[in-house]
């Protein structure tokens, strides 16, 4: 990639923006994130300079919509489930980082335990 890409990634589930953004950022783009439909808004309002607008679900579809109207410069990607996300997140990698895609089922399963671990020490 000659220019680098901005891709704004938009996802509450903490579990699945972080690893899709540390892909992206594997294959080169420049990945910022947000929770939440508001704070999505608000980065873009406030300049944050964004290329591709990548989320899912019903934030994804509001998203989009706003998006579309008061920046319709900006690309957007969306996917209606984990599945697709991580299908979309490689679509977008022309060569890939080294790292498997997101969202194989150890990935998952390793975080959940890491979690479980993480909360059961803390008592």
């Amino acid at each position: 990639m000659s220019e680098t890409i901005r891709v704004l990634l938009v996802d509450p589930d903490v579990l699945i923006r972080h690893p899709v953004a540390e892909y992206l950022r594997g294959c080169g783009y420049s990945v910022a994130e947000g929770a939440n439909l508001e704070e999505a808004r608000k980065l873009i309002s406030d300049g944050l300079a964004v290329d591709i607008l990548f989320s899912r679900g019903q934030i994804g579809f509001e998203l989009a919509q706003w998006a579309r109207a008061e920046h319709p410069n900006i690309e957007v990607v969306l996917c209606g489930s984990v599945a697709k996300v991580a299908a979309k997140a490689s679509a977008l990698c022309e060569e890939g980082p080294e790292d498997e895609p997101p969202f194989d089922h150890q990935f998952l399963l390793a975080q959940i335990k890491q979690l479980v671990a993480r909360r059961e020490a803390a008592g």
